[in-house]
């Protein structure tokens, strides 16, 4: 039996702004975790990631790691959402500075994901 997240009662206490933040985490993470899906059935088997290994040989690697970007995206949102609904008490202003930074590495992933893509597009 699954336990839904607000039958705890704490996201109805997370002020609204917080949740329009978090929201906005979450379709990035969706966005990413398309681009991501679309882009590995057209990409070339192995893609450059590692751009700071000495070699260009080193810097490539095999597709599959195209999916670390909505994989790392995903948690993010989701332990920054537990620690938001759990923390809903705190001050308004640090709790949306806490969910902008959250969207803004998204942000962050999607645009090294993008990057890589254009690099070998």
């Amino acid at each position: 039996m699954a336990v839904q997240f607000n039958s705890l009662g704490l996201w109805s206490k997370v002020p609204i702004e917080v949740k329009k933040n978090l929201l906005a985490s979450f379709y990035l993470t969706v966005l990413t975790t398309l681009i991501a899906t679309i882009y590995y059935f057209i990409a070339q088997p192995e893609l450059p990631f590692f751009y700071t290994l000495p070699l260009p040989e080193q810097a490539l690697g095999s597709k599959e790691w195209l999916f670390f970007f909505p994989v790392l995206s995903f948690f993010i949102t989701l332990t920054h959402m537990i620690i938001i609904s759990v923390y809903h008490d705190l001050s308004p202003l640090i709790l949306k500075l806490f969910a902008s930074m959250t969207a803004m590495a998204q942000v962050i992933q999607l645009l090294a994901l993008l990057r890589i893509i254009l690099i070998t597009f």
